[in-house]
């Protein structure tokens, strides 16, 4: 999160900074007398401008799309954990038992799993924690399926099972997938080339316009402060809510206090 605060602080500073370039720039090449001259340069910064704000609002959409499908996901786990549960309270004995023990516990560890920081050693060892939940449940699932009172449950068991496990590997990729480095280093030279001309198109009126261009590019740092924030779910202060997570693990625990 203090490096995308940091990268934030240096794009407001980088895109302001990069206006009074060009408008220093202009200056410098020109030796400008003071007179204003208008030989074209309006069109070109308002093209420029234009595809700045088209390049934002397509990495921004590809952010916010990623961001919906990390929320869609949340509840679609949810959802196959409470629905594999409820099948496995049709087990009979003590082999059901353990199944559903392991399912609370499995659930009560989901929604804990994407608050491990962006630290590879907590999200590793997260990670291990679930792979030996999900090992836990298969072999308590293939027990008590192996009662005979049990058998009629083998289908419908193993398919709910394997969705909820399915589920948590497209969680997984969701998460690690960001949108590409190359679109996010293009977006910001671009905003700094279009900051750089836009300076210079002052100075050719002969006119700063420094508050008007600073809020200009500072609301443009602000969105691709924004994408920083999307693309890092672990971290970002945007985050997915795990609320569904959190309430279906309080509703198995208070089923089963309830037996």
């Amino acid at each position: 999160m203090a490096l995308i605060w940091l990268q934030a602080a240096g794009l407001a500073v980088a895109l302001p900074l990069a206006v009074e370039g060009g408008y220093r720039l202009h200056h410098w090449t020109k030796r400008s007398s003071g007179t204003v001259e208008d030989d074209g340069w309006a069109p070109l910064v308002a093209g420029a401008v234009t595809l700045l704000g088209l390049l934002l609002a397509f990495t921004v959409s590809m952010a916010t799309d990623r961001f919906e499908a990390r929320r869609r996901l949340v509840i679609d786990e949810a959802n196959a954990i409470s629905t594999t549960y409820l099948r496995a309270r049709a087990f009979e004995g003590a082999p059901g038992a353990a199944v559903r023990a392991a399912i609370l516990d499995y659930a009560s560890s989901r929604r804990l799993a994407y608050l491990a920081g962006e630290n590879p050693s907590n999200i590793d060892a997260v990670e291990r924690a679930n792979d030996r939940q999900r090992d836990r449940i298969w072999a308590t699932t293939l027990v008590a399926l192996g009662e005979p009172d049990n058998a009629r449950m083998t289908t419908s068991m193993l398919q709910a099972t394997n969705e909820m496990f399915d589920i948590a590997a497209t969680r997984q990729a969701a998460v690690e997938t960001r949108v590409p480095p190359s679109i996010l280093l293009s977006l910001v030279a671009y905003a700094i080339v279009t900051a750089v001309l836009s300076g210079y198109g002052l100075a050719n009126h002969g006119a700063r316009h420094a508050i008007a261009s600073t809020l200009l590019f500072l609301m443009v740092a602000a969105l691709i402060t924004l994408v920083l924030d999307l693309d890092h779910p672990r971290s970002g202060a945007v985050r997915v809510s795990q609320s569904p997570l959190e309430r279906v693990a309080i509703s198995i625990a208070a089923a089963e206090g309830a037996k």
